[in-house]
């Protein structure tokens, strides 16, 4: 009940293009990561009447129709991976909407186009800013499945560079578990999204590292230069939380 009074009151404060509340960023946040999901949780609850449901689906095509133009759209950064996913929601999951095909195919096609161009070629996200990489990973791991659902083929390619991604974050990541802070980062543990990277592409390199040393095996080397993010990573062990590591940053960063 708390949550159809805040939703109707939401919709009805903020029609689209209100300012800061419709951002690029948060509609696709909305429409995707959140709004979608919470639309089918509540979907059977006898609170969320035929009235409401109506005016929660007119939202969502409100969010389509505002995220849809090319220039709403941010390529090249973690914004434009969020607007694109919000459209390939709501065109995947509500297919009654007349526009729904279209948002779809406009959604993946953006996401496919750019994993490859905001994913340099030793997988790191453009920005280069550790925290936004692990976020940017499981953007395109979700914009892949939810593709698939909706027909699409993922290339070899795609998950090629998907896999470079989850090795990348292997390459940075600290004897302790954690990642360094580059960019706009925070300590986060990274190594349950190694073991998730392990089982999607069979690595016991990255399994080894995802459980300190558990299970799998031993990278081949300790040391990894990625030169077109511009780190340079020397450690003395992947696991042993004493070990001596350096992480030297000569990047250019997205954005100056």
């Amino acid at each position: 009940e708390k949550w159809v009074v805040l939703m109707r009151d939401w919709v009805a404060k903020n029609p689209p293009g209100t300012p800061k509340s419709w951002r690029t960023l948060e509609a696709g946040i909305r429409a995707g990561r959140t709004w979608t999901r919470v639309f089918f949780a509540f979907l059977e609850s006898p609170n969320f009447t035929p009235a409401d449901i109506s005016v929660m689906l007119g939202s969502f095509a409100d969010h389509a129709v505002f995220l849809s133009p090319a220039e709403h759209f941010r390529s090249g950064s973690n914004w434009g991976q969020t607007e694109s996913l919000g459209l390939l929601y709501v065109g995947t999951f509500f297919p009654e909407f007349k526009e729904a095909t279209r948002w779809r195919d406009t959604g993946w096609q953006r996401l496919e186009a750019e994993m490859f161009i905001q994913v340099l070629e030793d997988g790191a996200q453009v920005e280069l800013t550790t925290s936004y990489h692990q976020g940017a990973i499981h953007g395109f791991v979700h914009a892949s499945q939810i593709a698939q659902l909706g027909g699409a083929e993922i290339s070899a390619a795609y998950r090629e560079r998907l896999e470079k991604m989850y090795e990348y974050t292997m390459v940075l990541q600290k004897p302790d578990g954690t990642q360094p802070m580059l960019g706009d980062s925070w300590p986060g543990d990274t190594r349950s999204i190694l073991l998730e990277g392990a089982e999607k592409y069979d690595r016991p390199d990255m399994r080894y590292v995802g459980s300190g040393g558990q299970e799998g095996s031993p990278p081949e080397m300790l040391d990894a230069a990625l030169h077109s993010a511009g780190y340079y990573v020397m450690r003395t062990n992947w696991v042993d939380p004493q070990a001596i590591y350096l992480l030297t940053d000569i990047s250019h960063r997205w954005g100056g």
